[in-house]
Protein backbone atom coordinates (compact mmCIF):
# COMPACT_ATOMS: atom_id res chain seq x y z
CA UNK A 1 0.00 0.00 0.00
CA UNK A 2 1.44 3.65 -1.18
CA UNK A 3 2.53 5.93 2.11
CA UNK A 4 1.68 9.11 1.15
CA UNK A 5 4.77 11.41 1.30
CA UNK A 6 5.25 15.38 1.49
CA UNK A 7 5.42 15.16 -2.22
CA UNK A 8 2.18 13.97 -2.73
CA UNK A 9 0.11 16.67 -1.29
CA UNK A 10 2.48 19.10 -2.99
CA UNK A 11 1.86 18.08 -6.33
CA UNK A 12 -2.00 17.72 -6.06
CA UNK A 13 -3.35 21.17 -6.80
CA UNK A 14 -5.95 22.77 -4.17
CA UNK A 15 -9.36 22.99 -5.51
CA UNK A 16 -11.62 24.67 -3.43
CA UNK A 17 -15.04 23.40 -3.19
CA UNK A 18 -16.59 27.35 -2.78
CA UNK A 19 -14.77 30.82 -3.70
CA UNK A 20 -12.42 31.78 -1.38
CA UNK A 21 -13.36 35.47 -1.05
CA UNK A 22 -10.42 38.37 -0.91
CA UNK A 23 -12.13 39.49 2.38
CA UNK A 24 -10.83 36.19 4.34
CA UNK A 25 -7.48 36.47 3.38
CA UNK A 26 -4.37 37.04 5.21
CA UNK A 27 -0.58 37.37 4.69
CA UNK A 28 1.49 35.66 7.74
CA UNK A 29 5.59 35.87 7.76
CA UNK A 30 7.34 33.28 10.03
CA UNK A 31 10.18 33.93 12.03
CA UNK A 32 12.79 31.69 10.68
CA UNK A 33 14.84 31.28 13.88
CA UNK A 34 11.38 30.49 15.96
CA UNK A 35 10.77 27.51 13.27
CA UNK A 36 14.02 26.17 14.98
CA UNK A 37 12.01 25.51 18.22
CA UNK A 38 9.63 22.42 17.78
CA UNK A 39 5.94 23.99 19.13
CA UNK A 40 7.25 27.55 18.85
CA UNK A 41 6.12 30.34 16.46
CA UNK A 42 6.65 33.66 15.88
CA UNK A 43 5.68 36.46 13.26
CA UNK A 44 3.86 39.13 11.37
CA UNK A 45 -0.12 38.86 10.37
CA UNK A 46 -1.91 41.25 7.58
CA UNK A 47 -5.47 41.60 6.85
CA UNK A 48 -5.41 42.03 2.81
CA UNK A 49 -7.97 44.40 2.73
CA UNK A 50 -8.03 46.19 5.66
CA UNK A 51 -4.62 46.32 6.76
CA UNK A 52 -4.50 45.52 10.01
CA UNK A 53 -1.41 43.89 11.15
CA UNK A 54 0.16 42.58 14.36
CA UNK A 55 3.12 40.38 15.57
CA UNK A 56 2.36 37.49 17.43
CA UNK A 57 4.34 34.94 19.18
CA UNK A 58 2.47 31.78 19.57
CA UNK A 59 0.16 29.88 17.46
CA UNK A 60 -2.90 30.89 19.86
CA UNK A 61 -1.95 34.97 19.40
CA UNK A 62 -2.40 34.38 15.63
CA UNK A 63 -5.57 32.61 15.57
CA UNK A 64 -7.19 34.91 18.31
CA UNK A 65 -5.98 37.40 15.74
CA UNK A 66 -8.08 36.14 12.81
CA UNK A 67 -10.95 35.44 14.42
CA UNK A 68 -10.93 38.88 15.69
CA UNK A 69 -10.35 40.46 12.78
CA UNK A 70 -13.13 38.11 10.67
CA UNK A 71 -16.02 38.36 13.93
CA UNK A 72 -15.19 42.29 13.34
CA UNK A 73 -15.95 42.18 9.78
CA UNK A 74 -18.72 40.32 9.58
CA UNK A 75 -20.19 42.63 12.15
CA UNK A 76 -19.46 46.00 10.22
CA UNK A 77 -21.50 46.65 6.89
CA UNK A 78 -19.59 46.48 3.93
CA UNK A 79 -18.23 49.29 2.23
CA UNK A 80 -19.04 50.03 -1.49
CA UNK A 81 -15.41 49.22 -2.64
CA UNK A 82 -15.96 45.57 -0.50
CA UNK A 83 -19.50 45.56 -2.18
CA UNK A 84 -18.31 45.64 -5.66
CA UNK A 85 -14.46 44.86 -5.70
CA UNK A 86 -12.21 45.97 -9.19
CA UNK A 87 -10.51 43.95 -10.74
CA UNK A 88 -7.20 45.00 -12.70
Amino acid sequence: MHQPTEGDTIARPFLPTSPLPVERAFVVQFDAATLEVRGHVAGRAEHIVSAQATHFWSWEELQAFVTSVLMARSAAPETAAEQHPTRE
